[in-house]
């Protein structure tokens, strides 16, 4: 778990999210701080749900939920994206966040995305691997299985009357899709099961705010008229 070693080594103790099967591998690795999801292989939609409700019955307002995979924290000094100690960008993102009005998940951008967007944040958009959640704003907002299921937790935050932002001064590094295991890989023997979570998201929001492709690589995908969903 690439992220655990980034944090600890920052200085921070995260709780890694692990199967029942996986608790003496960790154990032996030394990692102890652990949350044992109540069943196994039921997919990142279930992990997030048992996330997101660990962190409500802790009374926790604000948590962050970060994909297994992180290899590095960035910020925009001006000119360019500079690597920085994952505790400082993290704190930086929260008070960030704390300032701004209605914010219900926020985020930061991936490394090759982040530059050409020179610092400037966006809202009301999707959030995905290094995300920020507000359990008070989100009380009534659960993830769904077979579905885009971080697109369907911000549109739903944004129907909800809450707003998300995505920092691109903020940003962070994962290996390429495909080269490595975690949290961004390829898709596989898992198409089919993305294509139907793209029908479902159409199904669920509508033709005119979700438009479903293929990328060449051979992912399925979709676009999502963001102004549409938040009435803009």
């Amino acid at each position: 778990c690439k992220t655990f070693w980034l944090l600890r080594n920052a200085g921070l103790e995260p709780t890694v999210v692990i199967e029942k099967q996986d608790v003496k591998i960790y154990a032996e690795a030394g990692i102890n701080n652990v949350l044992v999801l109540e069943e196994s292989n039921r997919g990142i939609a279930y992990s997030r749900q048992q996330i997101l409700e660990y962190c409500r019955s802790k009374s926790h307002e604000w948590f962050w939920m970060i994909d297994d995979d992180i290899t590095g924290f960035y910020i925009w000094n001006g000119q360019k994206l500079v690597q920085e100690n994952a505790i400082s960008v993290l704190g930086q993102a929260l008070a960030e966040t704390q300032k701004m009005k209605n914010i219900a998940v926020a985020g930061m951008d991936f490394r090759q995305f982040a530059w050409s967007h020179k610092g400037k944040s966006i809202f009301n958009t999707q959030i995905c691997a290094v995300t920020l959640i507000n359990t008070k704003r989100t009380e009534l907002i659960n993830y769904s299985d077979q579905m885009m299921e971080d697109r369907d937790f911000c549109i739903q935050a944004i129907l909800s009357g809450y707003r998300t932002v995505r920092f691109t001064k903020f940003a962070f590094n994962t290996p390429p899709m495909g080269k490595e295991g975690g949290g961004c890989q390829t898709i596989g023997n898992r198409q089919k099961l993305m294509k139907q979570a793209v029908k479902n998201l159409m199904a669920k929001y509508g033709r005119d705010c979700i438009k479903p492709y293929k990328k060449k690589n051979g992912w399925y995908d979709c676009r999502i008229n963001w102004k549409k969903i938040s009435g803009n």
